[in-house]
């Protein structure tokens, strides 16, 4: 199976990259301003290049991973995240001839006001960045041969600075205070367990839309403190506090996160918790 993921150098991208690459499928991977070795330079917003690129390649599969993700960035900076994250789909799916799409959505599609959430709930968006993964989602299902994943709170110990848990790092590493969300909770997603789910998902041949996070639900603060205590850093650095009192640019869903059932159903087996996700890095270390 050819394989191409688009985004490919971003937090959740690497990791399929690398996973699909130990699947022995043949992949091909896009970057923007992450530059990688063996990946292409794809600008998504130039529809030309999308479909140069496709016709290039013809994949049997498209991953797309790249997006605008900042949430309170997104917020302040409407044209771009829009071209990026509905414009730069548009072209995609302009551009793809008999390939099966996968997208990457996010549970930010919800209002937070009564997670977590199945697949059958009607989507509400609070902020810009969670419109634009709603239309992402749209334009997806307008092709028939789709797989949307909505994922949440997605993490990894690499150097991708706009992964959490990189910032929680670096902040307590330089003996910094770091103020959490106690208010805001949601499922914790290691992105390899993500990208090892997504690549069955993708053998499988699903459609539609699936849930796919870890199982453990918390707070961002208790999340914190959980990562903290693993790798022994100092978690009375990390305080915790209302939404309203952080006054963050975009709001965020507080009661959100996942029901995972159609996901454990599909795949034969429960999404790792946070603790079995951080004990198998241990493991891998």
């Amino acid at each position: 199976m050819k394989i191409l993921i688009i985004g490919a150098s971003g937090l959740i991208g690497e990791q399929l990259y690398s996973n699909a690459k130990k699947s022995n499928h043949e992949v091909d991977g896009t970057y923007l301003k992450n530059k990688r070795n063996g990946l292409y330079k794809l600008d998504i917003t130039q529809g030309g290049e999308v479909k140069e690129l496709l016709n290039r390649i013809k994949p049997d599969v498209i991953i797309h991973t790249a997006a605008l993700t900042n949430v309170d960035y997104c917020e302040s900076n409407k044209k771009e995240t829009w071209l990026m994250n509905v414009e730069g789909m548009i072209n995609v799916v302009k551009a793809i001839k008999s390939a099966k799409l996968v997208y990457i959505s996010t549970d930010y599609v919800f209002d937070g006001l009564n997670g977590p959430y199945s697949e059958e709930d009607i989507p509400y968006p609070i902020n810009f960045y969670g419109l634009t993964k709603l239309l992402g989602e749209t334009i997806t299902s307008s092709y028939k041969n789709h797989l949307i994943i909505r994922s949440t709170w997605i993490y990894d110990f690499s150097s991708d600075t706009r992964n959490f848990v990189y910032r929680l790092v670096k902040t307590l590493k330089d003996k910094k205070e770091l103020k959490v969300p106690t208010d805001q909770i949601a499922n914790p997603t290691m992105a390899r367990d993500l990208a090892s789910s997504i690549m069955k998902l993708i053998d499988k041949d699903v459609n539609g839309i699936i849930n796919i996070s870890g199982s453990s639900r918390m707070s961002r603060y208790d999340f914190a403190v959980r990562i903290a205590e693993h790798l022994s850093l100092e978690k009375e650095l990390i305080k915790g506090m209302s939404s309203k009192e952080l006054n963050q640019k975009a709001r965020r869903p507080k009661n959100a996160g996942f029901k995972l059932t159609k996901a454990e159903k599909i795949l034969g087996e429960k999404t790792p918790s946070l603790k079995e996700s951080l004990e198998k890095y241990r493991r891998s270390l």
